[in-house]
């Protein structure tokens, strides 16, 4: 897994929840999107710069939502084909606009500016932009409660965990499923680590994840009507490995755990110790992944550390994926959920398509963009 995602096409979401009308347009613009996303990824692997630029000036003007993603990926452009200025202008367009992004000049095609007075003052302007963010960033969440809400009944809880330079809202776009929706308080939970652009969180430090996760769990069991003995965990990328790492080290009760595509070193918790342990109080944990992420070697010895123990799991690999997101999401979450709940799966309904994710590479999206170099999405 090429874990470029702080570099890559981006797509950006609205704070606010929106009204079925609204959701309609915006589903609507989304599928555009993904499709002028989908060609300009095309032109990028091409290397038809020239003709992506084309594409993204119309994208800007067209989903200006998306700023964050196409003031990147318009620069990115620029700079491949040594349009340093135009690059630039690509990159302040965005900033004076609010959105900002980090970018190495150790990798190409950013080299040529590492000694570029006008790239020197705008890496200033970004770095004062993160340090504003770091020093209001704070852990938060989003709920979103069950179709015919019945507040004198206790739901089961699901908590999902974004990956790597990503946001609660963008995870809410695509980790989903009909089961959640109808029989779960689902709340997305962002990290107060502020990654690598404008609204982008990661996990990295651990201990202050199981911080920020233990303090929103116990801001949302006491708001809202949940089971506490039956909560679950969730997780993309690095979200993953800090929802095993939960669930092991009993930081909070979880009962099942879904481990999309977990990135990085093993987590801590995960020892024969912890897995023995986690057997015996009945935690059951799918994990998906794919042969070809870098991080496969360490996926492979999680599950076999919990088949080991007798925790009950689920390992799934997807030998084509890159980014070890399998096609239609949701139906895989529907087996997901009914695994970790020790159910049989009684649903053949599935929710359309979600191709987006948060992560991404060369071509910003918020999703993982299969391409050579971090394009943005979001």
């Amino acid at each position: 897994m090429r874990r470029t995602e702080s570099l890559s096409l981006v797509a950006l979401i609205l704070v606010a929840w929106l009204s079925p009308v609204s959701a309609q347009a915006d589903a609507s613009d989304e599928k555009a999107y993904l499709r002028d996303h989908d060609r300009l990824v095309q032109l990028y692997e091409q290397e038809k710069y020239e003709e992506g630029i084309a594409v993204l000036e119309q994208m800007r003007a067209d989903y200006p939502s998306r700023l964050f993603a196409n003031s990147y990926n318009l620069g990115l452009f620029h700079a491949h084909l040594g349009h340093y200025g135009e690059a630039m202008d690509a990159w302040e367009y965005g900033l004076d606009r609010g959105v900002w992004f980090l970018i190495d000049t150790s990798e190409a095609p950013f080299e040529a500016l590492a000694d570029n007075p006008r790239f020197q003052r705008l890496r200033e302007r970004i770095k004062k932009q993160r340090k504003l963010a770091r020093e209001q960033a704070k852990a938060q969440y989003k709920v979103v409660l069950p179709h015919d809400f019945d507040p004198s009944r206790r739901y089961p809880l699901f908590l999902a965990l974004h990956g790597e330079n990503c946001s609660a809202e963008l995870l809410a776009k695509w980790w989903n499923s009909i089961t959640l929706q109808e029989d779960f308080v689902v709340a997305y939970l962002q990290s107060s680590q502020v990654a690598f652009g404008k609204g982008r969180f990661n996990w990295k430090n651990l201990e202050q994840g199981r911080s920020d996760i233990s303090q929103l769990y116990y801001e949302i069991v006491k708001r809202y009507p949940v089971a506490v003995n039956e909560v679950y965990l969730g997780g993309y990328s690095e979200g993953a490995r800090m929802a095993l790492d939960m669930a092991l080290a009993r930081i909070i009760p979880v009962k099942g755990v879904v481990a999309m595509a977990p990135s990085g070193q093993i987590p801590p918790a995960v020892t024969p110790s912890e897995s023995r342990s986690a057997a015996r109080r009945g935690l059951r944990v799918v994990i998906f992944a794919s042969a070809e992420d870098q991080d496969f070697a360490q996926q492979e010895l999680i599950a076999e550390i919990l088949r080991e123990a007798g925790v009950a799991q689920e390992f799934h690999v997807d030998e084509d994926n890159l980014k070890g997101v399998p096609e239609n999401f949701d139906t895989h979450l529907e087996d997901a959920i009914a695994f970790i709940r020790g159910r049989k799966r009684t649903r053949s309904l599935s929710l359309a398509p979600r191709p987006t994710r948060c992560e991404s590479g060369p071509v910003c999206q918020d999703a993982p963009a299969r391409s050579r170099r971090p394009l943005r999405n979001a």
